[in-house]
């Protein structure tokens, strides 16, 4: 039985645990390195802030890739935990290569912190799928 649309819990870690084999993660040892490794392997330099938005009221953290970055926000009223987490989570994003969110890029003000940008994430929500 699938867990998800996409693929079932096995067969998620062991791609997940070939991705981390693949670019080498293990040798990471601070968010610097993460975060610059990411940038390699995406082929775009990182850039991470933190708003303190109402946009933000219901997501923790939001990937939106413009054509020259990308750009990781986090809610800044959030404790450390929950922000790293969060950025954590859409470092997980890229690496899986997840497509357009086109269900977030509906709220307005999702819409307005993106400016030109595409949300992206793994789950493709639409209106008819509400």
């Amino acid at each position: 039985m699938k867990s998800t649309p996409w693929e079932d819990a096995a067969s998620m870690r062991a791609r997940a645990l070939e991705l981390f084999s693949q670019y080498d993660l293990a040798r990471v040892r601070t968010p610097h390195e993460l975060t610059t490794r990411i940038a390699e392997i995406t082929g775009k330099p990182i850039r991470i802030e933190k708003l303190d938005d109402p946009a933000l009221v219901h997501t923790t953290a939001l990937w939106i890739e413009y054509e020259e970055l990308s750009k990781v926000v986090l809610r800044a009223t959030d404790r450390v935990y929950y922000q790293v987490r969060g950025l954590h989570h859409e470092f997980g994003h890229m690496l899986w290569g997840h497509p357009g969110c086109e269900g977030l890029s509906m709220d307005d003000g999702i819409r307005r912190l993106a400016g030109a940008g595409q949300v992206r994430g793994r789950v493709l929500m639409t209106p008819n799928s509400l």
